[in-house]
């Protein structure tokens, strides 16, 4: 139960990101390809051991040719499983 929760929790943050970085316009396929650029960062700082601790919008870039990037790691953590 607990596992589903963050990966709806998670899933809901990205929505969120779509919505607010302005990208309403964007065909639902541009969409997308954002979200599963989202889920594949954030997979990859974690399977790093590395929880972000603040994503949000504001941390999410799109960069002209699509590549999605996630910034600003100030408040990150290593953490240990």
């Amino acid at each position: 139960m607990g596992i589903l929760y963050v990966v709806h929790h998670y899933l809901y943050i990205l929505y969120t990101i779509i919505l607010k970085i302005s990208i309403k316009h964007f065909q639902r396929c541009y969409q997308l390809a954002i979200i599963r650029q989202c889920t594949e960062a954030v997979k990859y700082i974690h399977d790093r051991q590395i929880m972000h601790r603040d994503i949000k919008s504001d941390n999410v870039m799109v960069g002209s040719d699509g590549a999605v990037k996630l910034i600003d790691f100030g408040v990150s953590a290593k953490v240990s499983m």
